[in-house]
């Protein structure tokens, strides 16, 4: 390979050598240096031997790596003392401890690519780190951000660009800015999955009966004494008991059983969290500071809960357009050609800025741009319409049910979604949306699918029970817990250096959205759904190439989901997980809205 021909001339092998030579020569007596790598993407050839050679000869005692090779076709040196790989599937490294002529341990040299809304891969590879005694590790594609200042806002705060702000036309956009933490050393909600996913304590239930737990120290020299455990037992996001359990003397790599005096209620969402906290003050963190944590769901009986009210009249006005149907304190307009509510009047106050609208399409992530972005704009995902091909209603007791049957698709695109949905509006004003979806089988899987809509910037509140506080997703939920939450939606997009999808809370049960009189929207689903409130558009995000690039906020952009599909590190990884993919051919979406 032409990659290769610098590895493979003679002319270079002084120059290689020399920089291998002065590496070993200058780092030898560093306690810290547990492997010399001959190089990094630079092919492989004779001088690349050479200076492997000499290493190994240099310091015997020490191990020696190198990964390059494999992308260009050959198989690891069988010299080197490792197996190195970067951004393997997770099927590869399976498959990598099942093949019995390999003996060598396995370092992955780059992994989780950081780059934008991402990684949501942490747990898995740990999950084969764990399970392997041979994988020894592996090494976060990167620390920090890489970016440069470009000037200065109006409240004298640096700003930051990337590829492209300067002039140049030779750049690789944003992709250097993929670090755990920003270029102020901020970090980052990937690099809290980080902590989480090989924080050095692992817990299993024993007996939620008998309030029995195994802790794992997953420490390999000291004892886990220098923590102190605690927990807190809540209901529907409330804390109703609480205890602290203290410093659990377990040695390195040992379990032991711990109790819980609590008694926990037999209906209802109920969670255990324990917290593990710093005795001391450390280097790096003060006493106090969460090194891990752990959440149980305490299995309970579903209870089915109904409302009861007084009916009240209820009527419905039909044009060629629209169906409006008033109750004693709310008038909400049914747009027949759309399927959905164009407004929701509340004690004469209008709850929606723009029309409720079905939604499939996400701001791109960098992650989506890497393969899924092209060919979901060329099925037309982007530009999708909805179109209702049939609307009927009746009235019936103290309600109105919305018959709609709509399908899905893009101009010169055939129809990929077929919808069935019923909306039922009670007297009260309470919308119980229940819609059927049935997916194309030649479409591609879905970036989402919901409903979304506009609400003025007024409605500035959000609270909600679900994963927070930190955005969540279907993979990227490990730094998060079920609770409940309270935020301003100004504060709800994530700090990356390119705007995309982000902000997103994953499972949640419900989601409420108000403005400083408390009025606003509640929306509800037994089965939980992804719920976000942004103060931008996608087509917003997508249109800004910096964060301060974005329109001062004009509305708040509420959507509920069925689900999302993952996020994901394809940017520099493996393809999003078939399991993470929004790839069901049919499902029904449920959700309940109602006015505060």
């Amino acid at each position: 390979s032409q990659y290769g021909i610098i590895a493979q001339d003679e002319t270079f092998e002084k120059p290689i050598l020399d920089r291998v030579i002065r590496l070993v020569e200058r780092d030898k007596n560093r306690p810290c240096v547990l492997l010399w790598s001959i190089g990094n993407e630079a092919g492989w050839g004779q001088n690349s031997i050479k200076a492997l050679q000499w290493t190994k000869q240099r310091d015997p005692d020490r191990l020696t790596h190198y990964e390059n090779v494999p992308c260009h076709g050959t198989d690891t040196p069988p010299d080197t003392d490792v197996v190195s790989r970067m951004y393997p599937t997770f099927d590869w490294c399976e498959e990598y401890f099942e093949n019995q002529t390999e003996k060598r341990p396995l370092v992955l040299c780059e992994f989780s690519h950081v780059l934008g809304n991402s990684p949501g891969d942490f747990k898995e590879y740990w999950d084969i780190i764990y399970a392997h005694p041979r994988f020894a590790g592996a090494f976060v594609w990167e620390w920090c951000d890489q970016q440069f200042p470009v000037g200065k806002n109006e409240k004298g705060e640096t700003l930051y660009g990337y590829g492209g702000d300067f002039g140049e036309t030779v750049h690789f956009s944003n992709f250097c800015v993929d670090g755990l933490v920003s270029v102020n050393r901020e970090p980052s909600v990937g690099l809290k999955e980080y902590k989480n996913v090989i924080q050095p304590v692992k817990m299993e239930v024993q007996s939620f009966e008998d309030g029995l737990f195994k802790v794992t120290n997953l420490y390999d020299f000291i004892y886990l004494s220098r923590l102190e455990c605690s927990w807190k037992l809540t209901l529907e996001g409330k804390v109703i008991d609480s205890g602290v359990i203290g410093a659990i003397p377990i040695p390195p790599q040992r379990t032991e059983t711990i109790r819980v005096n609590a008694k926990f209620p037999n209906t209802g969402n109920c969670y255990l969290r324990f917290s593990f906290k710093q005795l001391e003050d450390t280097a790096w963190a003060d006493a106090g500071h969460e090194v891990a944590f752990v959440q149980f769901k305490v299995q309970t009986q579903d209870v089915v809960q109904t409302v009861t009210y007084d009916a009240k009249p209820i009527a419905v006005t039909e044009t060629e357009r629209t169906l409006i149907v008033k109750g004693e304190k709310f008038a909400y307009h049914f747009n027949k050609f759309t399927g959905a509510f164009d407004q929701l009047e509340v004690d004469q106050h209008p709850m929606l800025l723009e029309p409720m609208r079905y939604n499939l399409w996400r701001a791109v992530t960098d992650n989506d741009r890497e393969n899924m972005e092209a060919l979901w704009r060329d099925i037309g995902y982007d530009r999708y319409v909805c179109e209702t091909r049939n609307v009927q209603w009746e009235q019936k007791d103290d309600c109105v049910i919305i018959q709609v049957l709509a399908k899905m698709g893009a101009v010169s695109r055939r129809c990929y979604l077929d919808l069935t949905a019923q909306w039922t509006i009670n007297s009260l004003g309470m919308i119980d949306m229940q819609t059927n979806v049935s997916v194309d089988e030649k479409a591609l899987y879905l970036p989402r699918f919901g409903i979304c809509m506009a609400m003025d910037k007024a409605f500035d509140t959000i609270e909600y029970f679900g994963f927070g506080p930190n955005e969540s997703y279907i993979d990227k939920h490990n730094s998060s817990y079920m609770g409940r939450f309270r935020a301003n939606v100004n504060t709800m997009l994530a700090d990356n250096a390119r705007p995309q999808e982000s902000g997103n809370h994953y499972k949640t049960l419900w989601g409420t959205v108000y403005n400083a009189q408390k009025q606003g929207l509640l929306y509800q689903s037994d089965l939980g759904f992804d719920f976000s409130v942004l103060p931008w558009s996608a087509k917003e995000l997508e249109a800004a190439k910096h964060v301060y690039d974005l329109p001062e906020p004009s509305k708040t952009v509420v959507c509920a989901d069925y689900r999302q599909s993952g996020v994901g590190s394809n940017a520099c990884g493996p393809e999003l997980p078939e399991k993470y993919r929004l790839k069901e051919k049919e499902f029904t979406f449920r959700l309940k809205i109602r006015p505060l």
